[in-house]
């Protein structure tokens, strides 16, 4: 049977929207940016800035790409940029602390894996090595304990190898070494049959 309805405008009395091609959305973006004038690219990048500063703290790494995704030419990118940095409201030092001091609290993350994360954001060097200063090893440690009980209660009717492997692992992608994970875990393991005596 046919259906006509296919190639109708209307489908249940509402207008069909036409879906353009990646080819056709690429076309349109190249025409709007050929359009806009040196103001009009200031505006769209001040704008972008303040948008993602909205959001949450960025480092000047993420605002780059933001503004390099929205096809903003480099100059005017370095140029809007210089200005935020200038009035401080981007400040890769102090997005690093902040960063550092929300993640080991609240996501129970490694140095090592704040460092990674610090370094795709643009933060390396010393101001990475400043914004880990905050986390000690005794820190690290007792996140690791805390994330071996937490796992622990979650995988209570889970066999004990199994549950060992998967704590091991969920650790390891949390950037802990082997040494801490299997320090963690024989704490958290002697706490937990001391509960039950």
């Amino acid at each position: 049977m046919v259906d006509y309805a296919e190639e109708a405008d209307f489908v249940r009395g509402k207008r069909r929207k036409k879906r353009l091609s990646p080819h056709e959305i690429n076309e349109r973006r190249q025409a709007r940016n050929a359009a806009r004038t040196e103001d009009e690219w200031y505006a769209l990048a001040r704008d972008v800035v303040y948008r993602q500063l909205a959001m949450s703290d960025r480092s000047e790494k993420q605002l780059r790409d933001a503004l390099a995704r929205r096809d903003v030419p480099e100059a005017i990118s370095e140029a809007t940029i210089k200005k935020f940095r200038d009035s401080g409201l981007i400040d890769d030092s102090k997005y690093a602390l902040a960063f550092v001091r929300l993640r080991a609290v609240e996501k129970s993350t490694s140095r090592r894996k704040l460092r990674e994360e610090l370094r795709n954001r643009g933060i390396s060097g010393q101001l990475a090595e400043q914004a880990l200063a905050q986390v000690t090893d005794t820190d690290e440690y007792n996140s690791a304990v805390e994330l071996v009980r937490k796992k622990m209660r979650a995988s209570a009717r889970l066999e004990p190898d199994v549950a060992r492997r998967r704590i091991y692992g969920a650790l390891a992608r949390r950037g802990f070494s082997s040494e801490t994970i299997r320090k963690a875990m024989e704490c958290a393991h002697t706490d937990a049959e001391s509960d039950y005596l």
